[in-house]
């Protein structure tokens, strides 16, 4: 953008210089520049009648601040003038963010006059360096929970982001299981890979994805790795599990022993019945850890009263 501002000796007897006046000077962009000369041989001095709007250094005008202004350029004893407007104005497109610790964000420093981004005009500040930080392209990084404001500063105009930061956690912080018994384990506010390590897998062992298997009483802790260095655990209680009560040689479970649990530990001894940790138990009045056909003997005598304990 060149305008000329001519500065001539006037031919006509008069101390007034004669001027040719340029359009007026628009700016819409923050350190917008334009060049102005003169048709003026000799030492020329510029002026502007308002730098906080428009500066001017050997011609060159650039826009500061919104307003108007007057640019002089002083030939001798001879001026002459050119008008300056500038307007306009940014803003961040981003108002509220949530971050999670240890990850990025760009923020988006835009023009309100052709909607354009203009990161490198701005200069970046955080209101609290400890919770978040932001670089001189507006690019932010999450450093610890809490909330910190972003602001973009051009010239008199700024803009703010309200930025909450938030860390990867394991939705629950203890738990309880049974013997036995699993549970599912999720972690919020993260979506990388995630590495799961038990400090004790006789107590709990951890798949995975995350799923908790609850092997004896005792306690551990579960740690879960995340993939940005941070980890995140969860502590573990595993109690017994209650102990079924059970009638010693009722292997069918029916609450008495007869010729049933007899038929029963057969069938289980030839592969057609399977059964359950508690059959195993009831059936087994011989103590050999297995249903087998001492224990099928053992309960027929006991129906026909040849023995009457266990």
């Amino acid at each position: 953008m060149t305008c000329v501002i001519t500065c001539e000796e006037s031919q006509k007897e008069s101390d007034t210089a004669e001027e040719q006046k340029p359009e007026v000077l628009k700016f819409t962009e923050y350190t917008e520049t334009a060049q102005l000369g003169v048709n003026y041989e000799g030492e020329v001095v510029w002026t502007s009648s308002n730098p906080d709007v428009a500066t001017v250094k050997d011609g060159l005008v650039t826009a500061v601040g919104n307003g108007s202004a007057v640019i002089t350029a002083v030939c001798g004893e001879k001026k002459a003038e050119t008008h300056v407007e500038v307007n306009y104005g940014y803003y961040l497109k981003q108002t509220e963010i949530s971050l999670i610790s240890g990850t990025q964000n760009q923020l988006a420093f835009t023009s309100a006059n052709n909607q354009k981004v203009y990161n490198n005009l701005a200069v970046w500040t955080s209101s609290d360096e400890s919770i978040v930080k932001v670089d001189e392209s507006g690019i932010i990084t999450g450093i610890s929970e809490g909330t910190a404001e972003i602001t973009a500063t051009a010239g008199d105009v700024y803009s703010v982001c309200t930025v909450t930061v938030v860390s990867p956690e394991i939705l629950v912080k203890s738990t309880e299981l049974t013997e036995g018994s699993s549970m599912a384990l999720s972690i919020s506010n993260y979506e990388g890979s995630v590495s799961w390590v038990s400090s004790d897998t006789k107590v709990v062992t951890v798949s995975g994805d995350g799923t908790l298997t609850a092997v004896k009483a005792g306690t551990a802790t579960v740690y879960a790795m995340l993939e940005n260095g941070k980890t995140v655990s969860v502590n573990v209680t595993v109690i017994p599990a209650e102990e079924e009560s059970f009638l010693l040689g009722d292997a069918t479970l029916d609450g008495s022993v007869n010729i049933l649990d007899v038929i029963t530990i057969n069938k289980a001894i030839l592969g057609k019945e399977e059964l359950t940790p508690l059959q195993v138990k009831a059936a087994d009045v011989n103590y050999s850890g297995v249903p087998d056909s001492g224990d099928a003997l053992m309960i027929m005598k006991y129906i026909v009263g040849l023995v009457t304990k266990f």
